[in-house]
């Protein structure tokens, strides 16, 4: 099944309609009182995606221009320097995570991506995770120590989005066993394993757990679908009688959902999640 495209709804024109000439919507990552803006780039960015935009719209190509020029140095991004992590650094991997998510042709975003297999795949080498070993292929990749909890990570939105196309195969077991095992589960998206789905379905939270779930199956793996066998068991369970998924009307959260141009309609709301949930489990039986 594929995704459905909702670029023709309200919520997608509205969107469009606060981009600015030069492809952003104000800051980037972090929503200021001061931006002047009601969403950031990525939180656009993140919904475009899910109504079914690609890098063949206008809109994401321009938002692609823009965020090449920021990655390539020639555009610097509105946001407050954040002194938590090496903002450079963080930023570099964002932006390429986001263009690698639209689109396989920036090389600069490709390096990106290729360095960060490079140092994913040097901390399983021996079939499981050296932390020794990843601090190595980090300094002599980056040129630099890892700066922070964040960015010493790879168990994030941005690094995995790009370990997707990258990682070296052979190591590929171990990998999945830490990420969908890990407590604390992926930094941006849940908070929790992805071998154990949350017991409550209506919920916003269970909503993120389904798109760490999708972000997983980006890598398109056997090992990483067997991991994740209780992700489709959770979703079986919560299919209704008629063969339709509902997560409820507390799922909404203006990211995954609503689809549609409105939940007031409870068909409505159960044609969007059984969309998402029916491709979800088709990926993961796939």
């Amino acid at each position: 099944m594929e995704p459905a495209s909702h670029k023709n709804g309200i919520h997608a024109q509205r969107l469009l309609s606060l981009q600015r000439d030069n492809g952003a919507w104000g800051h980037f990552h972090s929503l200021s009182q001061n931006s002047g803006a009601a969403l950031t780039t990525e939180q656009a960015l993140r919904r475009l995606e899910r109504l079914g935009f690609t890098q063949d719209d206008p809109a994401i190509q321009a938002a692609l221009s823009y965020m090449h020029a920021c990655l390539a140095g020639e555009t610097e991004l509105p946001d407050r320097r954040e002194k938590t992590h090496d903002w450079d650094r963080f930023t570099r991997t964002m932006l390429a995570a986001w263009i690698c998510r639209f689109t396989e042709g920036d090389a600069l975003a490709n390096e990106i991506a290729a360095q960060w297999g490079k140092t994913v795949s040097a901390a399983y080498e021996s079939g499981r995770y050296d932390h020794g070993a990843y601090l190595a292929a980090y300094a002599e990749t980056f040129r630099a120590k890892p700066y922070g909890g964040r960015l010493s990570d790879f168990t994030a939105f941005y690094e995995l989005s790009l370990l997707s196309s990258t990682l070296d195969r052979r190591v590929e077991q171990a990998f999945f066993e830490d990420v969908l095992n890990r407590p604390t589960g992926i930094y941006y998206l849940y908070g929790g394993a992805l071998t154990r789905p949350p017991a409550d379905f209506c919920t916003k939270e269970a909503s993120r757990y389904l798109a760490a779930v999708e972000l997983m199956l980006e890598y398109e793996s056997p090992v990483c679908r067997a991991l994740l066998s209780p992700a489709a068991a959770w979703l079986k369970m919560h299919r209704g009688a008629d063969g339709l998924w509902d997560m409820g009307a507390k799922a909404r959260d203006s990211i995954y959902f609503p689809l549609s141009d409105s939940w007031r309609s409870a068909a409505d709301r159960k044609r969007d999640c059984t969309e998402r949930l029916a491709r979800a489990l088709e990926r993961l039986e796939g």
